[in-house]
């Protein structure tokens, strides 16, 4: 599934911060020995997932139902990923067994801080983070338009809202003005071995123009002040170029699995 010349310890590192962000966010979760499966209480797929599954032949089924019914008690739709650590190897046989079918893959995403950092500067542009006394309605602007949502990203707004941010947490939040307008968003993830870029989003009128480039570089270069060396992200399919102009490097591709509606 990966790359094999990635050293394997990029992909235990990558997947324990991929746990340590779902962790964060999570407001429930299934978790038993080899598998841990988290929602965020929203309805649209948005962090309801299957992070990890490293379980054995025999005890394989009776999780997935077990799986299927947490997330049926929830009333939310939900993915299963499957990465190059998942176990049993006969794992996606079992889902497609169990009603799953595939859905996409994807790239996760690599970056070595002992690199340097590529130079951006867009002019009129300016990125700021919202501060934990401030709310963050401006920052879920770009979100919603980059990541569509039946409700228009309120219910993931107040999902972050109701977590700590800002200096010294685990998340913090930016915004990206052009000529004082909103414009992108994307959050910073720091785990104790290692960060992760989420939600970077650019409002569709400002595709194109570099400020998710620029808004990628940014968090990366605030990351790297935290002294951690190694910075993950997940990217889709037609994302992954824009990451590899920066530096990143795919270091594993992630399966996805659902219900059929």
């Amino acid at each position: 599934m990966g790359d094999k010349s990635i050293d394997k310890n990029i992909i235990q590192l990558g997947l324990a911060a991929e746990i340590a962000f779902c962790r964060a966010m999570a407001t429930d979760c299934f978790e038993r020995d080899g598998i841990l499966a988290i929602t965020i209480g929203l309805h649209d797929p948005i962090l309801n997932l299957v992070v990890d599954a490293q379980l054995s032949e025999e005890e394989l089924d009776e999780n997935i139902q077990q799986v299927i019914a947490f997330f049926k008690q929830h009333n939310v739709i939900w993915n299963w990923v499957v990465g190059p650590l998942s176990k049993p190897a006969t794992l996606t046989k079992h889902l497609e067994q169990h009603g799953l079918v595939w859905q996409e893959r994807f790239p996760g995403m690599h970056f070595d801080f002992l690199q340097n950092i590529p130079d951006s500067s867009i002019e009129y542009f300016k990125i700021i983070e919202v501060p934990a006394i401030e709310d963050l309605s401006v920052w879920s602007e770009a979100l919603a338009e980059g990541f569509p949502t039946a409700d228009n990203a309120t219910g993931y707004l107040q999902v972050n809202a109701n977590l700590p941010y800002g200096t010294g947490a685990a998340l913090r939040h930016y915004v990206g003005y052009y000529k004082k307008q909103v414009v992108s968003s994307v959050t910073l993830f720091i785990s104790d071995e290692a960060v992760m870029i989420h939600n970077l989003a650019t409002k569709t009128a400002f595709l194109k123009r570099g400020f998710g480039t620029a808004m990628t570089l940014h968090a990366m270069r605030e990351a790297k002040k935290l002294r951690r060396q190694h910075c993950f992200l997940d990217a889709s399919a037609s994302g992954a170029s824009l990451y590899k102009r920066i530096g990143f490097q795919p270091y594993c591709y992630y399966d996805v699995y659902g219900l059929l509606d």
